[in-house]
């Protein structure tokens, strides 16, 4: 049995300045030197399906968890389970927060973050699933 693979990608830079993360006071970006992404390969083995999820984004949470698990499931990719999804961040400060209510964060309208990665994150996997070869 072969094993088939597929990577995709997209940008999860904001479309307006937001704070960023991991600073003690509010700390908004006023230009883009580079995009922030997400990144994803797939593997599939048989009938199992395994990916690897890669954010540019300060951490991952349970709740940014959830919102990938959930959009995942929304986009019927229910293939993927806590054993075969890896999630995994950057850890960058040039990003945005988790969550619109992250501590020193009061941008208003700053949009929640966690649901906006999460359907970048199913875009790309999509993408990595559609572009699956040997």
């Amino acid at each position: 049995m072969k094993i088939q693979f597929g990577i995709g990608r997209r940008c999860t830079t904001p479309q307006e300045p937001i704070s960023l993360a991991g600073y003690f006071n509010k700390r908004v970006w006023d230009h883009v030197l580079d995009d922030l992404e997400v990144r994803a390969v797939v593997f599939k083995d048989g009938d199992k399906l395994s990916a690897i999820l890669h954010f540019d984004i300060i951490s991952i949470n349970y709740k940014l968890y959830g919102a990938v698990r959930e959009a995942l499931t929304k986009a019927g990719l229910t293939q993927f389970d806590e054993s075969n999804l890896l999630v995994a961040a950057t850890h960058t400060h040039m990003g945005p927060p988790r969550e619109a209510s992250a501590p020193g964060v009061t941008t208003p309208g700053q949009p929640e973050i966690a649901k906006i990665v999460a359907n970048r994150m199913v875009e790309a996997g999509v993408k990595a699933f559609e572009n699956m070869s040997e």
